[in-house]
């Protein structure tokens, strides 16, 4: 019962959050001066383009989600903590990999991508400021999965209360500014995709004493070299080229160690 309470408070939480939003927002925009049809547009292209493309693959990581939450549960009440840590480190290396490509392409070729899938280039720029930040979120699943098999559904629940109610503050507040305006929402955005899944994860990794492996480290080494990489290059061939490299080398290490 107590689960159900934490779990249902969340979604209420998050349904409210998703209700008061654009209204938040609207009013924010308005204050400032400027039109309303500015204002539902912005919120249009963000809400109606960019995001639903940044978690285009965002089923992968539902899947995952729902397929480990069973097993985790049975190894954490039979005190199998080297299996669970087992499936949690499969578990966000299978994240990992969506997370990483649809950003690095997003991040990458953003216009392009726009006009594939909407046929316009509208919100490519929001796309590409989303897109990096946007990696982190990928992992939050996963990591509510462990958290409800380990019994922290009230923490769970405390988190989403409190970054629901940051993220509006954030929209009220940072829109308001003249000088960031619309800008004050991406900001939103960006703190509140990433906030999440940060704490969630010192939160799993207190309670049972996790540490990433090696090739976690790696991974992410992997990934920011990708993306630094199209930075200076400019060429996602050059970037596709290290990634799949550096992911050669780390399997070729891992299947002689």
């Amino acid at each position: 019962i107590t689960t159900s309470i934490n779990l249902t408070t969340s979604r209420l939480s998050n349904a409210i959050c998703n209700f008061l939003e654009p209204i938040i927002f609207t009013f924010a925009f308005l204050k400032t001066g400027m039109d309303k049809v500015v204002a539902d547009e912005i919120y249009g292209i963000i809400y109606g383009y960019v995001l639903p493309l940044i978690f285009i693959t965002g089923f992968i990581t539902t899947a995952i989600e729902t397929a480990i939450l069973p097993e985790l549960v049975t190894h954490h009440k039979n005190n199998n903590h080297a299996a669970f840590k087992n499936i949690m480190n499969k578990a966000l290396l299978l994240s990992f990999i969506p997370a990483s490509i649809t950003t690095i392409i997003f991040y990458s070729y953003s216009k392009e991508m726009l006009m594939l899938f909407y046929n316009t280039e509208n919100g490519a720029f929001y796309l590409k400021l989303l897109a990096i930040p946007s990696f982190l979120s990928y992992f939050d699943g996963v990591f509510i999965s462990a958290l409800i098999a380990i019994n922290e559904e009230k923490k769970l629940a405390k988190i989403n209360l409190l970054t629901n109610f940051l993220y509006l503050f954030l929209i009220f507040i940072l829109v308001q500014i003249p000088k960031i305006n619309v800008m004050g929402l991406i900001i939103s955005l960006i703190i509140y995709l990433t906030t999440s899944p940060i704490i969630y994860f010192f939160i799993y990794k207190k309670r049972i004493n996790y540490h990433l492996p090696k090739e976690g480290y790696i991974l992410l080494l992997i990934y920011i070299i990708s993306i630094c990489s199209i930075a200076f290059f400019k060429n996602i061939i050059i970037t596709i080229i290290i990634y799949f490299l550096l992911l050669l080398w780390l399997v070729i290490n891992k299947t002689h160690s």
